[in-house]
């Protein structure tokens, strides 16, 4: 009897920590869960990256002790980001499974197989731009020429390049960030049948009065990392003490030229620099003070000069919504105009009134321009003034009014409706019982008399 007590409770206790599966709106917090701490680990990876290039960067020895620590972090976060990926893609497939339920009354299933999660395309796209990294104890050199110009990248720098594409889970978490104040979502989505998706968040935040704010942060951002790839792309590694590659003595390497001239290397081993590079390219007007000279250069300064001016055209669309009158602004313009024009109606009254006087009393003295004046054209602008004078308020109201009216008027007709369906449907009153009318007393004498007459007969 214990034993089969113990089991019950294992199996009731078991069965109420799955329960969570069976519900759609702690699935969707889950899956959220899972993405904000996969797009954590993926980040946490391109910081570690980042150190070991700028160790090496301060001429540190590939092997250095610091260098393979944030190779050995940098491996651990790597697996753990991919492994809450999976778990990711595991969740927001029981939300479809357990959504189609809901929905469209589909059989309850909450066991999702891996090959489903292995056959999503996007799945495998995000693990290649997150799993990819630079083991401990590995190192290596990449040379070739550009434009008559040998240039050296170390491992560490082509692997920290590779890693700021993980930047994109930033996507998803503002996306989450800006959906996660709605509320009944599902319910929203399934009855408008739209998918609350990245377009609609990317208009949603567009479209707010916090769009400048995003935006800035966007640029912000986009200027760092083109910056940072920049400076790699346009930096040899043979100007580093641990540089091995036989070419790195050769002219073409020691001395960079563009059509036939000197060009200075040490530029570019300053951020600062590649920072203000990208900027004023980044906004279209460029100085020529710092320029690209390696392929992999022009490349990102191409990239930065296209992203720039898509950020400038979110900039221009949200000063004009920032600065579109919103409808409780432009009911209190109307009601300014309106008095406005009640004053002026007053002062063009006086004019007409004053012109016709003199028009008729004394028609010599008037100036050449109240001779030009028409009294019919006066009477005409004074019209237009009282009209704009005499307008209703609510032609002039905010939306919100307009609806808030329309929802009260709809609750009168409402009422009105229902107090006409009850007088309609009531049942009719009970008609009374016919009250025999009172027979003449001559008339029941007679009857009275017959019936006599008829036992006496009998």
């Amino acid at each position: 009897a214990i034993l089969k007590q113990a089991a019950s409770s294992r199996h009731l206790a078991l069965d109420t920590s799955w329960q969570w599966m069976r519900n759609r709106d702690e699935i969707e917090r889950r899956t959220i869960d899972c993405s904000n701490i996969a797009g954590m680990f993926s980040i946490l990876g391109f910081i570690c990256s980042m150190v070991q290039n700028e160790l090496i960067y301060k001429s540190y020895q590939p092997m250095h002790w610091a260098i393979l620590i944030m190779a050995a972090l940098n491996t651990i976060v790597t697996f753990a980001s991919i492994l809450f990926i999976y778990r990711f893609y595991w969740h927001k497939q029981l939300l479809l499974q357990v959504s189609k339920h809901l929905d469209y009354g589909a059989r309850m299933d909450t066991f999702v197989p891996a090959k489903v999660i292995m056959a999503k395309v996007h799945f495998w796209a995000e693990v290649l731009f997150s799993f990819p990294f630079l083991p401990p104890f590995v190192t290596f050199e990449i040379g070739f020429l550009q434009l008559d110009n040998f240039v050296l990248y170390r491992a560490e720098t082509a692997m920290c390049i590779i890693n700021s594409l993980r930047l994109y889970h930033l996507v998803r978490l503002m996306k989450d960030h800006s959906l996660s104040d709605l509320p009944n979502k599902s319910t929203v989505r399934r009855f408008t049948n739209q998918k609350l998706q990245y377009v609609f968040s990317a208009k949603r935040v567009f479209n707010s009065y916090n769009s400048m704010a995003y935006i800035t942060l966007i640029w912000m951002i986009m200027l760092l990392v083109h910056a940072y790839w920049f400076r790699a792309a346009e930096f040899s590694a043979c100007r580093l003490a641990s540089a091995n590659h036989a070419d790195c003595k050769s002219p073409a390497a020691e001395q960079w030229t563009l059509y036939g001239s000197p060009i200075d290397q040490t530029a570019m081993i300053y951020f600062q620099n590649a920072a203000w590079a990208m900027w004023i390219t980044s906004t279209t007007v460029g100085y020529g003070d710092i320029f690209p000279i390696t392929h992999c250069g022009r490349f990102v300064a191409a990239s930065a000069a296209i992203s720039g001016a898509v950020i400038a055209a979110f900039v221009t669309a949200s000063l004009g919504n920032i600065l579109q009158r919103t409808p409780n602004e432009e009911a209190a313009v109307g009601i300014l105009r309106k008095f406005q024009a009640r004053e002026q109606l007053l002062i063009e009254a006086v004019n007409l009134v004053s012109l016709w006087w003199r028009k008729k009393r004394r028609p010599g003295n008037l100036s050449r321009r109240q001779r030009a004046m028409v009294v019919n054209g006066q009477a005409q602008t004074l019209r237009k003034i009282h009209q704009e004078a005499r307008k209703d308020l609510k032609s002039i109201k905010s939306l919100s009014g307009h609806l808030t009216d329309t929802l009260a008027e709809g609750k009168e007709i409402i009422k009105v409706v229902d107090e006409l369906f009850d007088m309609i449907h009531q049942p009719p009153p009970e008609e009374p019982a016919p009250i025999e009318e009172a027979k003449p007393e001559k008339q029941v004498f007679v009857e009275e008399l017959d019936a006599l007459l008829q036992e006496v007969g009998g």
